[in-house]
């Protein structure tokens, strides 16, 4: 037995501790790193993490770095013309959903594929890195 209950040594395997692995996370990383996953569909999920990085807004403008190959969503009001609605998935969900589509296209973003990118906050944009087909398939 060990201090933390009973997890003894089948054969040669090891336990997996997350605490020293992700501090006192608990569960499947998507649902405490931020993350954005854009769908077959063209649409953004932005996980929880992300959305309170941005501070949870109701909508969110869409910026593109050509050179970087990177995509930005900053917080912004509805009222805004360039504004895309964050809507939610369903009730107990805390993600948000952002119609991609048309920015996808006129960007040549793929989205044959799911992929799901980490995302980070540079100033006020939430930046995920779209370069490549290496990201996370999902």
């Amino acid at each position: 037995m060990t201090e933390q209950g009973a997890h003894e040594s089948p054969g040669g395997f090891e336990i997996f501790d997350p605490e020293p692995h992700g501090g006192l996370q608990r569960g499947h990383p998507g649902t405490w790193l931020p993350r954005v996953r854009l769908d077959k569909a063209g649409s953004w999920t932005i996980t929880r993490p992300a959305l309170e990085l941005l501070g949870n807004p109701t909508a969110v403008t869409l910026w593109y770095d050509s050179q970087k190959r990177q995509v930005g969503f900053k917080a912004a009001e509805v009222t805004d013309r360039a504004a895309y609605p964050v809507r939610s998935p369903g009730r107990r969900s805390h993600q948000g959903i952002v119609t991609g589509k048309k920015f996808c296209k006129y960007h040549g973003i793929s989205y044959k594929e799911s992929r799901t990118y980490p995302a980070r906050m540079e100033g006020e944009l939430l930046v995920i890195d779209v370069e490549g087909s290496e990201n996370q398939q999902g």
